[in-house]
């Protein structure tokens, strides 16, 4: 009869330490799944904020060319209006002959002052 009760109480403890170390498995699949979705969570966290920079660096880029592309049409229309005010100021007259055109004299500077 004591044989049957140490018996008994060995299965019992053998019954405690498999339900104990099926805990521990259990538990241990648990944290590394909880290790698994925190290191996606964090790729993805990665993943967003790079895309998010790559989007601003595209949008500063564009906005650079756009004030580039404004400041080049500022200074044609600049030049353009110059041309037509210059042009538009000084009359040209097409040239007709030496016929009532004035030769030009140089001075004879031995006599200026004399």
């Amino acid at each position: 009869m004591i044989a049957v009760v140490v018996v008994l109480l060995a299965a019992a403890v053998l019954a405690v330490v498999a339900v104990v170390l099926l805990a521990v498995v259990v538990a241990v699949v648990l944290l590394a799944a909880a290790i698994v979705v925190v290191a996606v969570v964090v790729v993805v966290v990665v993943v967003v904020v790079a895309v998010l920079l790559a989007v601003v660096v595209v949008v500063v880029v564009v906005v650079v060319v756009v004030v580039v592309l404004a400041a080049a049409i500022a200074v044609v229309v600049v030049v353009v209006v110059v041309v037509v005010v210059v042009v538009n100021t000084i009359p040209l007259q097409a040239w007709t002959g030496p016929e009532g055109s004035r030769r030009l004299r140089v001075p004879n500077f031995k006599t200026i002052g004399t």
